[in-house]
């Protein structure tokens, strides 16, 4: 060996000789990373940009409807004298799926508005969701279609049971007739025929949703 050449020391000969291996386990993870966050970036941006409809149009998830009946733990309870503070109430939660009291209209001394939000859930590890609304629609063609029976029914006691009956009554006015983000809005009217309201401090009211439908989806 001539004098001025360099002797790679063994360690760094070795570490040279394991770069390209080090490059490929780094891609490797990379595009599994990729792949397996990939899906799951692409659920949540469908979601927030087409909500429900990001899956009906997917044929990767499969959608079904189900009618429950006789629901007896969806329930409103609130005062009429202050009804505001039925804000923020919880009338109904299933595994994830919940419907919430978002605002309270007062129209007269006789009548209030309730709307609510039917938010629902979804688990992008099992890509399966669901959320629970008396009304529910679906997509024919690229219209939306609401699925909800006549106004006989929506107004009938076998849609909303109101306590006391002997005093008040009520039934829905209202509902979104697409979903966003898994969410779906409904409000319903509540009425006093009463003239029995000046000398009473409390009004409890209590309605109860006698049937909801369940959308749930998964991935196929």
């Amino acid at each position: 060996m001539e004098r001025g050449d360099i002797v790679e020391k063994p360690d760094m000969a070795k570490k040279r000789k394991l770069l390209p291996l080090f490059v490929i386990i780094i891609i490797f993870v990379i595009v599994l990373v990729f792949c397996t966050l990939g899906g799951i970036f692409q659920e949540w941006l469908g979601i927030h940009s087409k909500g429900l409809r990001f899956f009906l149009d997917n044929e990767r998830y499969s959608v079904e409807y189900i009618e429950w009946d006789d629901i007896e733990d969806c329930v409103l309870r609130f005062d009429f004298n202050d009804p505001e503070a039925a804000t923020g109430q919880v009338v109904y939660e299933e595994n994830g799926a919940e419907i919430v009291v978002t605002d309270v209209e007062v129209k007269s001394e006789y009548q209030i508005e309730f709307w609510f939000a039917a938010s629902g859930t979804y688990d992008f590890k099992k890509g399966e969701g669901h959320f629970i609304s008396p009304f529910y629609t679906v997509l024919d063609g690229n219209t939306w279609r609401q699925a909800m029976p006549s106004l006989m029914f929506q107004y009938s006691k076998t849609a909303l049971s109101t306590e006391p009956v002997e005093q008040y009554s009520s039934g829905f006015t209202s509902a979104t007739p697409e979903y966003e983000k898994l969410t779906n809005e409904f409000s319903i009217s509540v009425s006093d025929w009463t003239d029995e309201t000046e000398n009473a401090e409390e009004r409890p009211v209590e309605i109860r949703f006698c049937k909801l439908y369940e959308t749930a989806w998964n991935r196929k």
